[in-house]
This record gives structure tokens, C-alpha cells and sequence, in this order.
């Protein structure tokens, strides 16, 4: 399997209290019979100061559109890990999330307990993060994927 090093940013909403929260991001790691296996790895955000870009390093997914220039921004709508809804998130091709939807995701406890998620070639997603939900929740992740636009500070 081939696999890129692109750059990404971080760029979260302020949340008092925030110190070294974790967060997940996916790698496909093999193609099979028309599902995508997906591996957890993880980033650590180690100052409080959220307002400002992480940058860390990702290995490209297979099958990504080379032309797409546009953030994709993923949020976490509910952390209940209560119940069997462990993570709720909805991924954004578009300006801070407000693009359009191209994929909605309910990942149960059993799945992330599992560290892996199968998701149909169908629905894959470029940049699939998610945050962890007992740590922090209602985080907002941007995913840029081009150099050119590392400068950018948001609105």
C-alpha cells in the first residue's frame, strides 16, 4: 500500500480546563473485498492555548481525490459512554463545517472498544478524526489537506 505524509491542523474551539486532551485520528490500512479497515493513532494537544494550530504528521488514506482542495471539518455531536452510543460525529467538505455534509457517523462502544471501524468503500472519508470522548467532548477537528493553506487562522 502506498502511503503519503501530508501535513494537518488542529484547530479547536476554546474549552476551559483543556490539558493534555488526546485525540484519534484513522489510517486505512488494507482494501478488501469493498471495505476499508481502519487503525486508531493518536495526537496530544499539550498547551491550553487552543486557539492557535497543531500541526502533526498523517499517512494518506488509499483512494484519495487528488484535486480536492477543501477543508473537510469532522465534529463530535455526542460522547455517552453510558450507553451504546459511544461517538456520534459528521464529517463536512467546505469552510469550518459549514460545507456540505458528505458523511454522518454513530460509532457504538463495542467499535471503539475493538480499535478498528469498517466503513464501505462507499462512504469513505479523507481525514476521518475523532476525539475521545471520555476526555473531552464537543471538540471541533479541521483536516487540511494542503500545504498552502497552513497559514490560514480561521475565522
Amino acid at each position: 500500500m502506498r502511503k503519503f505524509i501530508v501535513i494537518f491542523i488542529l484547530s479547536l474551539m476554546v474549552y476551559p480546563g483543556l490539558t493534555n486532551a488526546k485525540f484519534y485520528w484513522y489510517d486505512i490500512q488494507e482494501e478488501q473485498d469493498g471495505i476499508v479497515y481502519y487503525d486508531f493513532y493518536n495526537s496530544t494537544l499539550i498547551d491550553n492555548d487552543i486557539t492557535y494550530y497543531k500541526l502533526i504528521n498523517f499517512n494518506e488514506p488509499i483512494g484519495k481525490e487528488s484535486n480536492i482542495k477543501s477543508l473537510i471539518y469532522l465534529y463530535s455531536l455526542n460522547c455517552i459512554t453510558t450507553s451504546s452510543t459511544y461517538a456520534s460525529l459528521k464529517a463536512y467538505r467546505g469552510n469550518m463545517g459549514s460545507g456540505d455534509l458528505i458523511r454522518d457517523i454513530t460509532m457504538t462502544k463495542e467499535e471503539q472498544e475493538e480499535g478498528r471501524r469498517y466503513i464501505t468503500s462507499a462512504e469513505k472519508v479523507y481525514g476521518f478524526y475523532r476525539s475521545v470522548c471520555d476526555t473531552v467532548s464537543g471538540i471541533g477537528l479541521p483536516a487540511y489537506q494542503d500545504i498552502w493553506k497552513l497559514n490560514y487562522k480561521g475565522e
